[in-house]
């Protein structure tokens, strides 16, 4: 597959062509770009070979280069937009087999959405507004239901220490419409372009980005929301990242420009990720820790203290107990949980109580696991037998 860069000369495009064993020193020149920005590629016109999307910066417009399959391209068309365009991607957005187009426009506080019609043309559909100005966009199925959702950074630059530097879940409905899911602070000096992709080869995509003296990745939960950061520190401020498999180990890692420093720092993915297994008992008392999904009540659980994990440090709105969360206080919303000594230990425990009706138990289940974190983004789990009672148990 080509590869592209930038020229430092405006008006160029480089594309480089893989020979096996590395890239060829010669290139072809598309000239018809205009300051060419940020370039992406994508089968715009479904004929099986690869396409170029091009931001240019003057003017700022798109312009789709139409690839015959040997890596030149032919002119196709050109898109004007808006002069805060600044980040650009390709993917499918609205549940048919053409690729579209999602950008993020700084100026406007929107995420602009051009629907591509399978022959090189794109077509405007409604933007998402935001908060705050957008610095990137980028694109992943970040809750597991097939569609295509996106990740939107923002950031204050009035106000350097500002909370409101952020990166945002909008989930894809598969048909073009986008809702806001979760979001979470970023500090500062994140790098622009996050990656997602699953790092700890769970079956769940993960986000990572660069920063100010290392990298973030913050792992996913699989219903769009993500664990708190875990933080690899390295000297420097890292810019741009690129994750793969670069010691073919079969593990993602890390690669990021550290421009400040005029080096590239490489984070191998050595495995596993942190986690700390707890002693759970669901139905404190019980022997068979009935549950009943249709009783719209509640499920108590007893997570155990013990000297590796510390029950007043897990945090609440972690837990998911087989999917479902802690119930909480319509008045004030706060969770259904206390510290007390359940198993007799003397080591506290934490009991909560979760909605019986989210947790997710086919009618033969004989065990329920548990999911939290503790502060750092350490995730700990547990297990307990379990027996589904009700209309929804076994006859």
């Amino acid at each position: 597959m080509p590869g592209s860069s930038r020229d430092n000369n405006p008006g160029e495009l480089r594309v480089f062509l893989s020979i096996g064993s590395g890239f060829s020193p010669t290139y072809l020149a598309v000239t018809s770009v205009a300051t060419p920005a940020e370039v992406v590629t994508a089968d715009a016109n479904l004929d099986g070979a690869l396409d170029l999307v091009v931001l240019n910066l003057t003017p700022r417009e798109l312009s789709v280069h139409l690839g015959r399959g040997d890596g030149t391209f032919a002119d196709g068309a050109r898109i004007a937009v808006g002069p805060g365009i600044q980040s650009l991607v390709a993917t499918r957005l609205d549940g048919d087999a053409f690729p579209d187009l999602a950008m993020a426009d700084r100026d406007a506080r929107l995420i602009p959405i051009l629907a591509g019609d399978g022959k090189g043309q794109f077509t405007p559909r409604p933007a998402i507004s935001l908060e705050l100005e957008p610095v990137s966009v980028t694109s992943g199925d970040l809750d597991g239901d097939s569609s295509q959702d996106l990740l939107v950074t923002t950031r204050n630059d009035d106000d350097p220490e500002s909370t409101l530097h952020r990166a945002s879940v909008y989930l894809g409905g598969g048909d073009g419409s986008f809702q806001l899911s979760s979001h979470w602070a970023l500090d500062s000096t994140w790098s622009r372009v996050p990656s997602i992709l699953d790092f700890d080869a769970d079956g769940i995509v993960d986000v990572a980005y660069g920063s100010q003296g290392g990298h973030a990745i913050h792992l996913g939960r699989g219903d769009g929301t993500f664990r708190p950061e875990i933080r690899y520190h390295n000297a420097g401020t890292l810019g741009y990242s690129i994750a793969s498999d670069l010691d073919l180990d079969g593990r993602v890692d890390l690669a990021t420009a550290a421009s400040l420093e005029d080096r590239l720092t490489v984070l191998y993915n050595q495995g596993p990720f942190p986690v700390r297994t707890v002693g759970i008992d669901i139905v404190p008392g019980s022997r068979s820790n009935p549950v009943n999904p249709s009783s719209g009540g509640a499920t108590p659980v007893a997570i155990l203290g013990s000297p590796e994990v510390a029950a007043q440090e897990i945090i609440l709105a972690t837990i998911r107990l087989a999917g479902a969360p802690v119930r909480t206080n319509p008045q004030d919303g706060s969770p259904h949980c206390r510290i007390q000594d359940v198993n007799g230990d003397g080591a506290p425990d934490l009991l909560c109580h979760v909605s019986a009706a989210e947790m997710n138990l086919p009618a033969d289940a004989v065990e329920a696991e548990l999911e939290a974190e503790l502060p750092g983004g350490v995730r700990i789990r547990g297990q307990d037998i379990v027996r589904v009672v009700g209309p929804a148990g076994r006859r």
